[in-house]
């Protein structure tokens, strides 16, 4: 019986669009990326940030980030566990982490894979956030 062949990629937006979040419990997801090779580190916002650094001189990353608690809530898109998907030069990535876009370069995605192009619109914010379980 022939093993079903995971498709190779060679580019940090391919392997992201392939990726599912939206919805998936978080411990699915992890599994899923370290099968495919990523590693992780804790991130700043006391969730993980998983990377794979790809042929193409981009770092594929996915960003895992408990909700925001805020009293009273205010309906903001980080306020539900969340993961972000992003693509950064792998020049900058620092023992598995980056900083935010303005300094290292990063790029961030929606579930489907597609840039965001404007991120600091309140619709680019929601695109951003996929929410997870």
């Amino acid at each position: 019986k022939k093993l079903p062949v995971k498709p190779v990629f060679l580019t940090a937006a391919d392997e992201l669009a392939d990726i599912r979040l939206q919805g998936r419990p978080r411990a699915d997801i992890e599994a899923d990326l370290i099968s495919r090779g990523y590693t992780s580190v804790p991130a700043n916002s006391g969730g993980k940030v998983w990377t794979k650094s790809m042929p193409d001189g981009k770092t594929a990353s996915v960003r895992i980030d408990p909700a925001m608690n805020r009293q009273p809530p205010l309906g903001y898109a980080d306020e539900v566990v969340h993961a972000h998907k992003e693509i950064v030069p792998t020049a900058n990535v620092r023992a598995g982490n980056y900083g935010p876009p303005g300094t290292s370069g990063s790029v961030s995605l929606d579930e489907a894979g597609n840039v965001i192009s404007s991120p600091n619109s309140n619709a680019g914010r929601r695109a951003a956030h996929i929410p997870i379980r």
